[in-house]
């Protein structure tokens, strides 16, 4: 227990109550409430999942820990991939790193807030940025500029046939996979880890049998749909590198207990 620099201990009267520093009232109601109320029918409120998970990893509460990571992850949809991502770096959540990072660099910066960039701090919301602009410049590129087959000409497809072959690649790519993976809304763009599989569904009449499993083959070969995740991946290894002010972290979650947020004492 902690204590004062008094003669006596805190917590061996009233007047010497023991204080219990940054954590709230609220936080230890509901710390009290998970240790010792009869069980209740979930969902439980996020604030009193994140309360239980801060105070029962800052008191070694296993039993707190594994309950309040357990129900988090019922709920992970509806917590902002910021805080999410931070949650998870303090606490040991691994599962939930590489998703947050996705989900933070495919979205518009435009949708992250004041508490996101709270979250995240200036470091990894400069880092996002970088990451989101080089993703934006992969989806252009994979979209607008097909494998080149000019030069890989088929020993059954004629140089006449061959040109007709290159004018239908190039339009049915920048009509069929360009427009997908370029869509100015993120709800309807598509994921390049599909991409391939779109590829393969394209109508490519007009080119010759030999020429369309040539071009489907280049693209497997240039792995172009694969960029984006190994992009994710580079992002998710430069943050887990980043410092994390732990203190900074401490004071947002305290503030996503709405109510009681005096020291308990």
């Amino acid at each position: 227990m902690p204590q004062g620099d008094g003669s006596l201990p805190d917590g061996s009267s009233d007047d010497r109550a023991i204080s219990w520093g940054h954590v709230t009232a609220k936080e230890f109601e509901y710390l009290c409430k998970f240790l010792y109320s009869e069980w209740s029918r979930p969902p439980y409120e996020l604030e009193h999942l994140i309360a239980v998970l801060r105070l029962s990893h800052m008191w070694d509460i296993k039993s707190g820990l594994d309950w309040a990571v357990y129900y988090l992850k019922e709920r992970e949809s509806e917590i902002r991939p910021a805080l999410r991502l931070r949650l998870a770096c303090k606490y040991d959540i691994t599962d939930w790193v590489r998703p947050a990072v996705s989900a933070l660099v495919t979205s518009p910066a435009s949708e992250l807030n004041k508490d996101d960039h709270q979250w995240l701090g200036w470091n990894a919301y400069e880092l996002f940025v970088r990451v989101r602009e080089e993703r934006e410049k992969l989806r252009k590129t994979v979209g607008f500029i097909p494998p080149d087959i000019r030069f890989s000409i088929p020993a059954a497809c004629t140089e006449d046939k061959h040109h007709v072959c290159i004018q239908t690649w190039v339009e049915k790519w920048t009509m069929g996979i360009g427009r997908q993976v370029c869509h100015p809304h993120p709800i309807f763009e598509l994921p390049l880890a599909l991409g391939l599989a779109e590829v393969k569904k394209l109508d490519l009449t007009g080119m010759t049998t030999e020429c369309r499993l040539n071009a489907i083959e280049l693209v497997e070969e240039a792995g172009a749909f694969f960029a984006e995740d190994r992009l994710v991946d580079e992002a998710t290894v430069a943050f887990l590198k980043l410092p994390v002010d732990v203190d900074s972290v401490e004071n947002i979650e305290q503030g996503l207990i709405k109510k009681g947020d005096r020291p308990a004492s």
